[in-house]
Order: structure tokens, then sequence, then C-alpha cells
């Protein structure tokens, strides 16, 4: 499974990904279990997502990965991701929160494509919509 959590409104992303990782991860194997990254490059994004769990799921936490920003100068680096993502192991969940999610590169059309995968789009409240909560 993986959740795409984006959008500009930074604190319903981390609410929102602190939830999955409270209902994902087992409580007392998160050294085992849990993985987070910050930027990885193609080659750490891979690593995290191929690496099987030591005794349960294994949830990997990819915070702002630059390849859903923007488009990939090298074709083969998005086969490579793509390829990893649908062989991902079976007990595996792959959490990503970005800021911003460019729906129109391949990478993205791709992963829209596959069932696993839901998105999750936080933007900000704007004025009329804040006004609204406040009443």
């Amino acid at each position: 499974m993986i959740f795409i959590i984006h959008g500009s409104d930074n604190f319903r992303r981390d609410l929102a990904v602190t939830k999955l990782r409270t209902e994902l991860v087992e409580p007392g194997l998160e050294s085992l279990c849990f993985a987070s990254i910050e930027r990885p490059n193609t080659a750490s994004l891979i690593s995290a997502i191929s690496t099987p769990g030591f005794g349960g799921r294994r949830v990997v936490l990819v915070r702002e990965m630059s390849q859903l920003e923007s488009k990939l100068e090298d074709s083969s680096e998005m086969e490579l991701i793509l390829e990893a993502l649908t062989n991902m192991p079976e007990d595996s969940v792959l959490i990503v929160s970005n800021k911003k999610v460019l729906g129109t590169i391949k990478l993205v059309k791709e992963l829209k494509k596959l069932s696993e995968v839901k998105f999750h789009e936080f933007s900000e409240f704007n004025d009329w919509e804040a006004g609204k909560a406040a009443e």
C-alpha cells in the first residue's frame, strides 16, 4: 500500500502522517519496522522501499520526494522507481508526505493507475473556509 499525502497545509499533512504511522507501526517494533528518510535520491528511495520488514509490517515514511515534484531528466530513473514501487514487499507500506505533487509528470500519472496507491490532498483553508470553520 502506498499513501501519498500532499498539499500546502503542513499541519494537516503531519496529522495524517502521524495517524497512519500510529495505525500501521506495531508498538515496540518501531526500530525494526519503521524507517524515515527526507529528500532521498533515487538510489536511497529504492533501497528504502525494497527492504523487507523484520518481524512485522515495514512502514517507510518519505518526506519531500522530489521525484513527484518535477520531471525526472533521466526516464530510466522513473522506470526504476516504478518497478521498485510495484515490487515492494507485500508487508511494506510507503507513506510519502510532500508539499507539492505535480500531476502532469509521468511518474505521478503512472502511480494514479495503481490500485494500491491512495492520494490525499490537504490544501490550506482560504479566507471563506476559515471564517466558516470559526462559526
